[in-house]
């Protein structure tokens, strides 16, 4: 590794960003990984030392670097694109009475580069897929967009159910070129913990089957957190919603970093009508998802 700079009280910059996702992957207190090196990451750093045996003074030094890295700090930040993506849902078209002009899209200055359409809600019923679906897959995938399809889990409805009618409902598969996605941001009681986590499971080996390609696993902090903060699906990157954080959201569970990222849902974006505002996101390359 390459020596990594001295950081402390009022440090700011790229390296404060990677040191505060270190100490947030690991459980102390940052409230956001905002590249500004503040007393509330000053104390994060010295509880840090105290764990480990190291003089508590607040500053990243040498010997706090030799420790971290033992236990997997790299000194990399995660690392944005210079462009975003949108997902977009029946809602941002009126329910079709306004389509989305994807060329308009395609041209936005944002330079928008992927697009995630809503293709299912739960296992049955009158809102079970949406009606906008064919249409903005293949209205973005027209004008040159890679497209993939997401599916918003419900709970209390069987696992095997809602998997089908995602696989069911998305028709062609070869017109969705980036992975399927399950949309899970609904809190969980605490009874319910271990059978939700074996339901998404579940419903993700049954489309990772039938798509041949690993599902990513969309959700927020709280939803997460709900279920006990899992460890045990990092092999499905993480696409976050976190609109809190201006530089970087939160590290969940066991992922290494995340692949994308729902920085806010207040976005515009032309071409589309969306009287609920846009959900915007940044792609972080590492992932390797898109070939862009």
């Amino acid at each position: 590794m390459q020596p990594q700079p001295l950081i402390e009280l009022n440090s700011s910059g790229a390296a404060v960003i990677a040191w505060q996702l270190f100490l947030q992957k690991n459980g102390y207190n940052v409230s956001t990984a905002d590249g500004n090196f503040g007393p509330q990451t000053q104390a994060a750093t010295m509880a840090f030392q105290t764990k480990n045996g190291l003089t508590a003074d607040g500053v990243v030094g040498p010997g706090t670097y030799t420790v971290a890295e033992q236990q997997g700090f790299t000194g990399t930040a995660v690392q944005m694109a210079d462009f975003v993506g949108i997902d977009v849902a029946h809602y941002d078209s009126n329910d079709g009475a306004n389509p989305i002009n994807w060329e308009l899209v395609k041209q936005d200055p944002q330079n928008i580069k992927f697009v995630f359409v809503k293709a299912t809600d739960g296992a049955s019923g009158p809102n079970s897929v949406d009606q906008t679906f064919a249409t903005n897959v293949a209205g973005a995938g027209a004008v040159g967009l890679p497209v993939g399809a997401y599916h918003f889990y419900e709970l209390g409805s069987a696992a095997t159910a809602q998997a089908s009618n995602f696989i069911t409902n998305t028709g062609n598969h070869q017109l969705l070129t980036l992975p399927p996605v399950l949309d899970f941001e609904l809190p969980v009681a605490a009874s319910a913990i271990q059978q939700t986590m074996d339901d998404i499971n579940t419903w993700l080996e049954q489309v990772e089957k039938a798509f041949g390609k690993t599902p990513i696993i969309y959700t927020n902090p709280n939803a997460w957190d709900a279920l006990g903060n899992p460890s045990g699906f990092s092999k499905y990157p993480l696409w976050i919603a976190d609109y809190n954080s201006s530089i970087a959201p939160p590290v969940l569970g066991s992922w290494p970093q995340w692949a994308f990222w729902q920085f806010t849902e207040t976005g515009t974006v032309q071409g589309i009508v969306n009287p609920a505002s846009m959900d915007i996101n940044h792609y972080n390359p590492a992932s390797g998802i898109l070939a862009v």
